[in-house]
């Protein structure tokens, strides 16, 4: 049940590829043209992060109230990127998680781990995103020594929401339990996967795009970001 419902969500998504692409672009131009550079004075450290740059000399690292602030807003900004980026599947997204809750394994580890992506991907659909750019120049005023109680509690709820297993990995898990018939299907999911999987997920040129949208000026060359979890960026799927 679980790779024929797996199947069938990848497949949805496929169908939507365009508009999630679209999605994302659209809420990088969201903040391009309404905050750009918004948390370009933020903690260097964390700034440095973002764009792939060398580490601040001693000294220049910022408080630790700054630090975290600036974590805060990093966090932020890739998860409503996530959320964007589920804004065209939610109603396919959200009766697929429902299809999980309803299944029964006798293997403990394999229920837990069911259960778990299941409880994540809800957890992801809930989630409400503030205002980013109300919030990060809000915080920028005040030299981010502050984050408004609202971006606090979503990154927070988005760390713990990514937090687990992807589709693929919870796949693999089933293989030592499936019957011969299930193991062509379990490689039929695997081939559709490894086609859709760079077509669903959320870019390194995407995440580096938004992450330069709002961190730069900042003298650097991006050369590797700070991904979303590899299950989130792969939509969960």
């Amino acid at each position: 049940m679980l790779l024929a419902d797996s199947t069938t969500y990848v497949h949805i998504s496929l169908s939507h590829h365009s508009q999630l692409a679209i999605a994302v672009r659209r809420f990088i131009e969201h903040v391009r043209s309404s905050c750009p550079s918004v948390l370009a004075n933020a903690a260097p450290p964390i700034v440095e992060h973002a764009l792939g740059a060398p580490p601040s000399k001693e000294g220049m690292e910022g408080t630790p109230a700054q630090r975290t602030t600036s974590q805060t807003f990093l966090t932020m900004a890739l998860g409503e990127l996530q959320i964007a980026h589920y804004a065209p599947i939610r109603g396919p997204a959200l009766g697929f998680a429902t299809q999980l809750a309803r299944q029964r394994w006798t293997n403990p580890s394999i229920a837990h781990a069911v259960a778990d992506f299941g409880q994540s991907l809800l957890a992801i659909l809930a989630l409400s995103a503030p205002d980013f750019c109300a919030d990060a120049q809000a915080s920028a005023a005040m030299g981010f020594t502050f984050a408004p109680p609202e971006a606090t509690q979503f990154a927070g709820a988005f760390r713990a929401a990514t937090d687990g297993r992807s589709l693929a990995e919870l796949a693999n898990m089933m293989r030592p339990f499936l019957a011969r018939s299930d193991l062509k299907t379990l490689a039929r999911f695997q081939r559709l996967w490894s086609h859709a999987e760079p077509l669903l997920r959320i870019s390194d040129a995407t995440v580096r795009h938004l992450l330069r949208t709002v961190f730069q000026p900042h003298r650097s060359v991006p050369t590797r970001s700070p991904l979303l979890p590899a299950h989130a960026a792969s939509m969960r799927a």
